[in-house]
C-alpha cells in the first residue's frame, strides 16, 4: 500500500493496487515476503509512511579525506602527453 501512495494511486482504484501489490510480492519472492510479514508482526516495528524519515546519526570523523589517485590503475591510463 506504501508503494501504491508513493505512485499517488487512489484508493478507489483497489484492483489496480492489488495488482501493483501481487507482482511486487513476485518480484521480491516468497521468503523475502515472510520475512516482511514476520517483522510487521514484532513488537520492535516501526511502520513506514510516506512522510517517515530516517536519521542516521554521524560519527566523529564524518568527513571524507580526498584519495590520492594512482595514474597506473586508471581504466585508461594517460600517457606523457596527456594524450591517450
Amino acid at each position: 500500500s506504501i508503494l501504491a501512495e508513493m505512485l499517488s494511486i487512489p484508493t478507489s482504484r483497489t484492483l489496480l493496487r492489488r495488482h501493483l501489490s501481487m507482482r511486487f510480492q513476485e518480484l521480491i519472492g516468497n521468503d523475502l515476503q515472510n520475512r516482511k510479514n514476520q517483522y510487521e508482526k514484532s513488537a520492535n516495528c516501526q511502520p513506514l509512511t510516506l512522510h517517515t524519515k530516517i536519521k542516521f546519526s554521524r560519527g566523529l570523523f564524518s568527513h571524507r579525506r580526498a584519495r590520492s589517485i594512482d595514474i597506473d590503475n586508471l581504466i585508461c591510463p594517460m600517457n606523457d602527453n596527456n594524450i591517450i
